[in-house]
């Protein structure tokens, strides 16, 4: 069952009047907003936070701002699906490093539009790049363009890459980035992309998921590929089928992808 009414709540949002978040259950959404929205509703459902106020300067370290999050987001949703990145910039005059940090239910990976073949660590490795910036000291008050470097301080059970074909220009038009992006079905390592690799002893993932996109955003066609056991099915509205041969999963129309840490029996 559904917490907290959420069945009935969904079902009083396609009534005309509601919110358009799910109401247009017949329109054309984007999937991976509708998961967000989704897994943040259940969520504020179940949310057993004790606090709804954060300390101004914030953490200054993966632990504290764990624990800070924890009495304002705290529910089964964030045990399996969040996540944290660290973004840490380091003075150049005075040698002292700040960090911040921020939470994920899904990692929204960039695809480079000049590549018809990638794979999934360029992509994070695009994500986690290092980038120069211009920054005023705290400590020393001086002004550096120095380098900020984004990590993951905490991995999630469920890690869930959103594949960024989408992009809209100046004009506001749509286009989508169909290039092929390779993935691996196990032991997909993230040890290239945490903080600290005692505070995440398990890095390795399987996949157990795709959701794919056919078509364009405007009048495109969803689907899944799901693996049961060591078989993988493919689900196309009501249709469940098998899937013969599992290679056909690499396909440029993966839009997200689902990976379960190495250590969880699914």
């Amino acid at each position: 069952p559904f917490p907290l009414g959420l069945e009935s709540d969904l079902e009083n949002e396609k009534k005309p009047g509601a919110p358009k978040h799910l109401a247009e259950y017949n329109a054309q959404q984007d999937a991976h907003e509708g998961l967000t929205y989704v897994l943040d509703y259940i969520h504020e459902g179940l949310n057993k936070a004790v606090s709804n106020t954060y300390h101004a300067d914030g953490p200054n370290a993966p632990q504290a701002a764990l624990l800070q999050h924890k009495r304002h987001d705290d529910s089964f949703i964030w045990d399996l699906f969040g996540g944290q990145l660290q973004s840490k910039v380091t003075c150049s005059s005075c040698q002292k490093s700040s960090m911040t940090y921020d939470h994920f239910t899904s990692l929204s990976l960039e695809i480079p539009n000049n590549r018809d073949v990638t794979d999934i660590h360029e992509l994070l490795k695009l994500f986690t790049k290092s980038e120069r910036v211009d920054w005023n000291c705290p400590s020393c008050s001086a002004v550096s363009h120095t380098e900020k470097k984004l990590s993951i301080s905490k991995l999630p059970p469920i890690l869930i890459l959103h594949l960024k074909r989408f992009r809209q220009d100046f004009t506001g038009a749509l286009s989508k980035n169909s290039s092929l992006v390779g993935f691996p079905f196990t032991n997909l390592t993230m040890d290239p992309y945490i903080t600290h690799k005692t505070s995440n002893p398990v890095r390795s993932y399987n996949l157990y998921a795709v959701c794919n996109q056919s078509g364009t955003l405007s009048g495109g066609h969803y689907t899944a590929s799901v693996r049961k056991d060591n078989s993988w099915w493919q689900c196309n509205d009501s249709l469940v089928t098998p899937i013969t041969n599992p290679q056909s999963i690499l396909s440029s129309n993966a839009y997200m992808l689902f990976y379960h840490r190495k250590d969880l029996n699914m």
